[in-house]
């Protein structure tokens, strides 16, 4: 489905130097300037209700830009146009797109620019947002937040990575510089006819989960099928084996590099021991270190082996096949809370430089709203809320991938991608990836990445 996202967390490191200026051709229109509304008629924490506002910026155009080249945001997208304008007639919409890659590698020269677009899709990073916080480029949204009760959509750690300090820094505190429309879920998929021919069900705890591993192993299958190429099997692995090991809010604080304790704890060594096992024990399929995700996924879906880490942008791949499901990561005993990864899509965020500041926003607003999640799940994407898919006509994965995303939010065991150590990151998929064929010890990866952490939370944490 979102096959750009997989790549995401390496080009949010790649993207820190801006490089050309984006030339995007955008007319502005004198007539109702919300931001000149705002100015002028209300004070600046004072936000009218949604059709007051409607009616207040007048007859505009409201240029829009995104990333969204997807098949799903081809398809919502157009949809979710047509739904604004008919709700708001006086607003018309220009739609300009970009590929990932471009946008944001251009994003802070483009807003700084003469030609801005009202509304704009951002990265969760310090590349990305951090740098247009520290900027002044991005109008911090916290009123309209508060005001049209944007919350209530989705979990607080979902919005984590929406949110960095005035500096740039301190991710997932401070402001909120950007909210989602879609999400995206990193987890645990599994063959449904591999787990019966083993007389099992879809483990839910570690316990579980290990008799799996040694029990596929005992009869030919592929425990766990991986990619090492672009370091899927590293990544979600350690993400897997955490969640089997540490509590959600203890992950998290590590992720966003907050707090004191980092990596440095008895459950992550756990985790890591764990990690490093699956490798020793000869779960991964011959070879995982050469091949990328794109041809795991492939094989996976041919049956090859029994369960996979990796995203629900593999959700379109997996759709035909009625053998295949979607789970949060096992928990750490019977009872206790599953995690995963449940983070927001691309944000969309307001240039300080746009000319329709309320208009724009009525455009977050309408787009995240939950009347509108069936839109993203037709189009075969994700919500970033709960959604009743009793009456809806989905793949098992499908529906799978999306009661995951709500387990998470209900229980707020949503845990961030790692863009808040960003070194940290590096050395997990570089060094660090030893640890699968035995060449990095457990304790040596949990000091790599300590390490690291703490140069991350040197440089970015907090908000000085």
């Amino acid at each position: 489905m979102r096959n750009v996202v997989r790549r995401r967390p390496v080009l949010a490191i790649a993207a820190v130097a801006a490089v050309a200026a984006l030339a995007v051709g955008i007319a502005g229109t004198a007539r109702g300037n919300s931001k000149a509304y705002l100015a002028a008629g209300a004070a600046v924490d004072s936000v009218p209700p949604q059709k007051q506002a409607a009616k207040q910026v007048g007859n505009i155009t409201l240029t829009i830009l995104d990333q969204e080249l997807t098949p799903a945001g081809k398809v919502e997208f157009p949809q979710l146009i047509a739904s604004f304008q008919k709700q708001y007639p006086n607003i018309k919409v220009k739609r300009l797109t970009k590929d990932f890659t471009s946008l944001t590698s251009n994003e802070t020269l483009l807003l700084a620019g003469s030609h801005v677009p009202d509304a704009v899709e951002t990265d969760e990073s310090y590349a990305n947002q951090g740098r247009l916080a520290k900027a002044k480029l991005l109008v911090p949204l916290d009123k309209y937040v508060n005001a049209w009760g944007w919350k209530k959509r989705t979990s607080a750690g979902l919005l984590a990575c929406c949110r960095v300090q005035p500096t740039g820094k301190g991710l997932g505190t401070g402001p909120f510089y950007g909210f989602p429309a879609n999400a995206q879920y990193v987890g645990v998929y599994y063959n449904a006819k591999l787990l019966r021919k083993l007389g099992l069900k879809p483990p839910s705890t570690k316990a579980e989960f290990e008799a799996a591993l040694a029990k596929a192993k005992a009869n030919g299958i592929v425990p766990i099928i991986g990619s090492g190429a672009d370091h899927d099997l590293v990544w979600w692995g350690f993400y897997a084996a955490m969640g089997m090991n540490a509590p959600a809010d203890q992950i998290r604080q590590a992720l966003l590099g907050q707090g004191t304790r980092g990596f440095d704890t008895p459950q992550m060594v756990a985790a890591a021991a764990q990690l490093a096992s699956w490798g020793k024990k000869g779960y991964f399929q011959p070879g995982f270190s050469g091949v990328t995700s794109d041809s795991t996924t492939v094989d996976f879906n041919k049956g090859k082996g029994l369960f996979y880490f990796e995203g629900t942008w593999d959700l379109g791949a997996f759709k035909d096949n009625p053998d295949i499901g979607f789970m949060p990561e096992p928990a750490m005993k019977a009872g206790a809370p599953r995690t995963g990864i449940d983070a927001a899509g691309q944000p969309w965020g307001i240039p300080s430089k746009g000319q329709h500041e309320l208009a724009a926003a009525l455009w977050i607003d309408w787009i995240s709203n939950p009347i509108h999640f069936k839109t993203f799940v037709n189009a075969g994407d994700l919500p970033i809320g709960p959604i009743d898919t009793s009456k809806m006509k989905l793949a098992k994965v499908v529906r799978d991938g999306l009661a995951a995303g709500g387990y998470m939010t209900k229980n707020n065991t949503s845990l961030p991608f790692f863009w808040a150590i960003p070194g940290a990151q590096n050395y997990w998929q570089g060094a660090g990836a030893g640890i699968l064929s035995g060449h990095v010890s457990p304790q040596d990866f949990v000091k790599g990445m300590q390490s690291s952490w703490k140069q991350d939370v040197a440089q970015y944490g907090g908000s000085k």
